[in-house]
């Protein structure tokens, strides 16, 4: 069941209503953490091809200290 953009439509439905907003925050978690994983994976490939490690915090946004978390970790 997929709710409309307009959430105020729902507000005499308190069920609705509630559906809505866990809808919306579930989309958002799910959205953040898939770009957060594709960072790490560019970050990644990036360490691999031996990219400086301030090419890649530039680049993906991640800190020097998640990157040197990653080169830790084994492949």
């Amino acid at each position: 069941m997929t709710i409309a953009t307009d959430p105020t439509k729902y507000m005499h439905d308190d069920s609705i209503y509630q559906y809505y907003n866990a809808e919306v925050k579930a989309r958002a978690i799910g959205y953040g953490d898939g770009k957060e994983d594709e960072k790490i994976e560019i970050a990644k490939s990036m360490l691999d091809k031996k990219y400086d490690i301030h090419e890649i915090t530039g680049l993906t946004g991640l800190s020097i200290e998640e990157i040197n978390k990653l080169q830790e970790q084994p492949i």
